[in-house]
């Protein structure tokens, strides 16, 4: 069994954890780019209406002529190909334009979402403190997959180096980016998803009311290959989507009580724990966007505090503020190494091999609540029990 370094954190609070918060200095505040913003979603309006009326129009003349290509060529809206390859060719030139704009402002230490937008007037920001408040059980309902049901955790998720990106055992914490075959496949199952529920009916339909001497039968198997191709390989290997092959974007190490960010897979900024604090901010958009959230940690010891940033925000499992409260509370738990580990199915088996967990466990026969071979209904009533504990304290928790 490995023993934590010295460097790893024992619970004691940072000298400086508590001051006001400071806006940053005005000629640092980068320009999110309103004008570019705005203009972005009204050419994606147009583009995608353009994409879908496209496709329906050129369904219609290629499926209306049995996928003969002589005769679908003589059909006037055939000419939508054309509108359909222009569509797509421009959201690739916008993509690819405000992908540019966004690294240049993260660049500048800035990530452009609402949530993380720092203003001198912002209201409702706050840094949060490193007491730690262990709720062997907050794990479950508030972080992000921790209740999923432990048989499926068993069959698809237990041998997976990281489940939809984190990777959570007795040494770190880490966030991996989807790889980017992965990232394509989306957009794919994005595409051929509406055709298969959608087309697929209507086509099959359609193909009775033709005589056989009208069917490219070739072209009708190539078309339902490819549209139905993408899904079935999703629900085939299932594994392979929930495990991101990307590159770590951080991580954070109890054994060491480092938190390292990566660039491209390379280290780029490694400082302890206690050396960032945890910003959590509100504001609340009206209508039906409401309550914007973001929980992220920053390095202190810079002039400017989003020149390093942990984006917690990824391991929050619903938008409600204690569910961002609650993922501080289990992360300084975790990272607290008088502390045994939280509670959950990502933890479960790897208890014996932290120090303090261990001899926690050894000493509590109640402990752990969560195993990785309990059943699911134990699990539900577990949940069930947990729910009801964090109802009774809603009103006077935070």
């Amino acid at each position: 069994m490995q023993t934590y370094a010295s460097t790893a954190w024992c619970g004691d609070r940072p000298f400086s954890c508590e001051f006001a918060v400071r806006p940053p200095h005005e000629e640092r505040l980068p320009v999110p780019g309103k004008a570019w913003r705005v203009t972005k979603t009204l050419l994606m309006i147009l583009l995608i209406a353009a994409l879908v009326a496209s496709i329906i129009l050129f369904g219609m003349a290629a499926f209306g002529s049995g996928l003969r290509l002589s005769v679908m060529i003589e059909d006037p809206l055939f000419s939508a190909l054309y509108v359909l390859i222009a569509a797509i060719v421009m959201v690739d030139v916008v993509v690819r334009i405000d992908d540019k704009k966004q690294s240049q402002l993260q660049a500048n230490g800035f990530q452009r979402r609402a949530s993380h937008r720092l203003k001198s007037e912002a209201a409702r920001l706050e840094i949060l403190d490193f007491e730690c408040r262990p709720s062997s059980r907050s794990a479950l309902l508030f972080f992000r997959s921790g209740d999923v049901r432990p048989s499926k955790w068993r069959k698809y998720i237990s041998g997976l180096s990281n489940f939809k990106g984190v990777k959570w055992d007795e040494e770190e914490l880490a966030y991996f980016s989807p790889s980017s075959f992965q990232g394509k496949m989306t957009g794919v199952l994005f595409v051929c998803w509406p055709i298969i529920v959608l087309g697929w009916p209507i086509i099959v339909l359609h193909l009775f009311y033709l005589d056989v001497d009208d069917i490219n039968v070739i072209g009708y198997a190539i078309f339902f290959l490819l549209s139905g191709g993408g899904v079935f390989h999703s629900l085939i290997f299932k594994k392979h989507y929930h495990d991101h092959g990307g590159t770590k974007k951080f991580a954070l190490n109890r054994r060491t009580g480092l938190v390292t960010l990566y660039e491209s897979g390379e280290e780029v900024f490694c400082h302890r724990f206690i050396d960032f604090n945890c910003y959590f901010k509100q504001e609340y958009f009206g209508g039906r966007t409401g309550w914007v959230r973001s929980l992220h940690m920053a390095y202190r010891n810079e002039d400017y505090p989003y020149d390093h940033v942990v984006n917690l925000a990824t391991f929050v499992s619903n938008t409600s503020a204690r569910a961002y409260l609650e993922v501080w509370e289990i992360i300084k738990c975790y990272m607290n190494t008088a502390l045994p580990l939280p509670e959950s199915l990502f933890l479960a088996s790897r208890r014996p091999f932290d120090p303090t967990t261990a001899a926690y466990d050894s000493e509590h026969e109640t402990s752990p609540l969560v195993t990785s071979n309990m059943s699911d209904s134990e699990f539900q009533h577990l949940l069930r029990k947990v729910d009801d504990v964090d109802n009774e304290c809603r009103q006077t928790a935070y």
